[in-house]
């Protein structure tokens, strides 16, 4: 196992622990506890980031579980400013193992072992350690079927980068997603923020699934290779 895999995965447990459970129970209305997570280094379980991810099983209300990918990005720094990521998929790795992208739309096309959602959350520093400490500035939910759909159909494009290493990466603006109706949600602000406060209500802009609601169509044992 790399020291890139150990940082990758150390900081993606502690984002999802710290900032992602919590704005998961809230949008499901689920305490932490029905949120299980799988670890990409765990032998039971298929995440979409096979190099140090995180992905989880919420046990929603009344409904069959949900199954969420994750992923958290460090604000971009350009020429002094700071801006926001795009969300974005690598489409082939470095090291030869399948990536995110491939992953997904062999999950797509199969229909077995999809996300129903990608959450993606925007630190609000350009340091992995600030956002540990401080958080996000957004929150995103997708409908993973919906965007793997319209790249499958050529309708969302994207661009496509080569980084030095030989890694294809590519990256989606969060409008581009919007028009393709692949936003299910979002969050920021003092929305976003009301779900870390103690004892107090969540604020009304913070996005919520309707108790009781089928959000999800797949069984819980469709998430796990069998043993």
């Amino acid at each position: 196992m790399t020291r890139g895999f150990d940082d990758r995965r150390d900081w993606a447990s502690t984002m999802h622990r710290e900032w992602l459970e919590p704005a998961m129970a809230a949008y499901w209305d689920v305490s932490p506890a029905a949120i299980q997570p799988m670890f990409s280094d765990a032998a039971d379980a298929i995440t979409a980031d096979a190099a140090g991810g995180i992905d989880a099983i919420v046990q929603t209300r009344g409904a069959a579980p949900v199954f969420v990918a994750q992923r958290v990005r460090t604000m971009r720094a350009f020429r002094g400013s700071c801006y926001r990521p795009d969300f974005s998929l690598r489409e082939q790795t470095s090291t030869g193992d399948a990536s995110e992208f491939v992953r997904l739309m062999d999950a797509y096309r199969t229909g077995r072992d999809l996300p129903s959602c990608y959450l993606f959350g925007i630190g609000v520093a350009t340091s992995r350690r600030a956002c540990v400490d401080d958080g996000l500035a957004a929150l995103y939910w997708i409908d993973t079927r919906e965007m793997m759909a319209s790249i499958d159909a050529g309708q969302l494009e994207g661009e496509r980068h080569r980084s030095d290493t030989g890694e294809r990466t590519r990256y989606y603006r969060i409008e581009e997603l919007r028009q393709s109706d692949c936003i299910i949600a979002e969050a920021s602000g003092r929305d976003l923020d009301s779900v870390y406060r103690e004892n107090v209500p969540l604020e009304p802009g913070f996005p919520q699934a309707e108790p009781g609601v089928q959000t999800g169509k797949t069984r819980l044992q469709d998430f796990h290779t069998s043993t």
